[in-house]
């Protein structure tokens, strides 16, 4: 009760665009609690889905639904479709309570992390579906890792922070959770490049890519952090400043 009373003090200031102390964050009240998932989980939605779809139309680039003009149609449908979770779920008492400043910032915030993510991995996925015919298998298999990182480290986040934003735990408690999902996180990249590496020539993955698979798969993993800041507004785990 101490930590949340601290908390509710500080955010008379907090909704003013800035973030949280990770040690004050979280236990949100019933009311809140509700907006805060909904804003977590139109982030997560947001990031992944289109990943999913520049993915797949990376391994099926010659048809009509993957054009240029139907890809970004089909990406700002997922956008709009996630936005649509926090306003079903949010007022702006709620938005501010777990650190916006009221439901229309919460939904910029999302649409842009989305943005970035797209911004920064479709390259990846265009170089994958240039592949010639023989290193297609190659070029999957790094767009599939990708993605899976992607899927899996933003799961992982969301689940830790909602547990946190749903009840107030000791800092030390939420310390070790946040060590604990990244070192879960490691660990799911180290196995998919260990399984990439092996049905991958290395040589491939560096001229196609520029770079090894498991720097490429921190990418992802880093831009997972990225969502987790933009919809959980506390300093442990974000990527301020945001270009």
């Amino acid at each position: 009760m101490v930590l949340a009373s601290l908390f509710l003090a500080t955010r008379g200031t907090l909704a003013h665009g800035g973030r949280a102390p990770f040690t004050f964050w979280g236990g949100f009240t019933r009311s809140a609690f509700p907006c805060q998932k909904a804003i977590a989980r139109a982030a997560r939605l947001c990031a992944v889905r289109t990943v999913e779809l520049r993915q797949r139309c990376s391994r099926n680039s010659d048809l009509p639904t993957c054009s240029p003009d139907q890809v970004e149609a089909r990406r700002r449908t997922i956008e709009l479709q996630s936005l649509d979770l926090i306003s079903a779920a949010c007022n702006d008492r709620a938005a501010v309570e777990v650190g916006f400043l009221g439901t229309i910032e919460a939904q910029s915030d999302i649409a842009t992390v989305c943005s970035r993510v797209d911004r920064d991995l479709r390259d990846f996925f265009d170089l994958a579906a240039r592949a010639a015919s023989d290193d297609r298998t190659c070029a999957n298999t790094v767009a599939g890792s990708l993605t899976q990182i992607l899927r899996t480290a933003t799961d992982l986040w969301v689940r830790a922070f909602d547990r946190m934003a749903f009840k107030v735990l000791a800092p030390s408690r939420k310390n070790l959770l946040v060590t604990r999902t990244r070192q879960r996180i490691s660990l799911a990249a180290a196995k998919l490049a260990h399984t990439g590496n092996q049905n991958c020539r290395e040589s491939f993955v560096l001229s196609t890519f520029g770079e090894p698979l498991e720097q490429l798969l921190s990418r992802p993993a880093r831009l997972a952090e990225c969502v987790t800041g933009a919809a959980f507004v506390q300093d442990a785990v974000h990527c301020d400043p945001n270009p």
